[in-house]
């Protein structure tokens, strides 16, 4: 698309109901600078097939929604999701042209989709693309009462520096600690739960049809091969004199209750206790790659990352891709270095996100997005 054909909005591509009135109140809050399109604003046509549509890359989008509905499925489920693949890229290039023609007609500036790792998000992104319009990304908040806004992508793919020595260079103590305060809202360290081992390891599941499971974790691929993993180590589990407390995602698409019932005795189920205290009194912190390794490192605990996160970096969490390394590491704790844990903190709540979560935002936070957007 020419770029004196392109209108100065950007548009917003909704795929919920709850995302569709978060864009609506930043199209009110800047007009002239902000469009929305909904999915469902979008009618049916067929899946015309023409020449120079990126079909092997829709094809790809197709087959990575396959492998993420069918991660640690029954077998009954994978079979028929086998069965319509072919019409997922059907369904893939019926929404290519649609959004493509959407957009067309639109003609912004560039466009914002919510995540942009799942199907719908994916297909608008290579319309747009194909349109050579950009696309940014937003996502809820690393951090709690935030919002992430970036240009390049979300989760491991973000564009959040990767050199230690950029965050050493915003090493503030005193701003650190200011940041800290204005994300938790306390100044007394909580009351330890009764129920708490004296000595434990926090392990957070997550769910395994998430693209932070499906796309960014090459070594764990569902949360029973994690179980499985730590409960291999029951031994140096036993020699540390160490617990391990597992709480379940709340979201989580599978019961792991059968296989949580036969772990070994150095692994506790916990799922009523806030996710926040067990990072608080826990000795360190095992994830594959959630928000909870970012919490974990924030409270400075020891966090060991089994999958890709933009966080396990030098000096921040330990990037783990074995169980021999892992054991490794609860022989001797992989500690945060200061400088570049209080740069990274810093950056986050200062520069990088956008203050106030969606979910209720204000009119600052709402303000602060629309600068945020017209800014990219």
């Amino acid at each position: 698309m020419n770029a004196n054909q392109q209108t100065q909005k950007t548009l917003l591509f909704s795929t919920s109901q709850l995302q569709l009135a978060y864009f609506k109140k930043l199209a009110t809050t800047a007009p002239t600078q902000i469009d929305v399109l909904s999915y469902k604003d979008l009618g049916w046509s067929l899946p015309v097939f023409r020449k120079g549509q990126p079909i092997s890359q829709l094809m790809d989008i197709a087959h990575a929604d396959f492998n993420r509905k069918a991660n640690n499925c029954s077998r009954l489920k994978r079979i028929t999701l086998q069965l319509l693949a072919p019409f997922k890229v059907i369904e893939a290039l019926l929404l290519f042209n649609q959004y493509q023609k959407a957009i067309a007609h639109k003609k912004p500036r560039q466009c914002v989709v919510w995540n942009g790792l799942k199907f719908r998000q994916k297909v608008f992104s290579l319309a747009s693309q194909t349109l050579t319009i950009d696309v940014s990304f937003m996502e809820n908040g690393l951090i709690s009462g935030m919002t992430t806004y970036d240009t390049k992508g979300v989760n491991f793919i973000n564009s959040v520096p990767r050199d230690p020595a950029f965050f050493i260079g915003k090493s503030d103590a005193g701003q650190c600690l200011n940041a800290i305060k204005s994300i938790y809202h306390y100044d007394a360290i909580p009351t330890r739960p009764t129920r708490l081992p004296a000595r434990y390891i926090f392990l957070p599941l997550q769910v395994d049809s998430d693209s932070q499971i499906c796309d960014f974790s090459p070594w764990i691929k569902s949360m029973k091969q994690l179980l499985e993993v730590i409960d291999s180590l029951k031994s140096e589990f036993e020699r540390l004199g160490i617990a391990c407390i597992v709480k379940p995602h709340p979201k989580s698409d599978f019961d792991y209750q059968h296989q949580l019932s036969q772990l070994n005795p150095h692994m506790i189920t916990i799922e009523d206790i806030p996710t926040n205290q067990l990072v608080w009194f826990a000795e360190a912190v095992i994830t594959v790659n959630s928000t909870v390794g970012l919490e974990s490192l924030i409270a400075g605990k020891p966090t060991m990352v089994l999958g890709q996160a933009f966080y396990a970096l030098p000096g921040l969490a330990k990037p783990v891709g074995s169980s021999e390394e892992l054991t490794d590491c609860l022989q001797q704790y992989p500690m945060p270095d200061s400088q570049t844990l209080f740069g990274l903190i810093n950056y986050l709540v200062n520069e990088y996100q956008v203050p106030g979560d969606w979910r209720k935002p204000d009119q600052t936070h709402l303000q602060s997005m629309c600068e945020r957007i017209n800014e990219a």
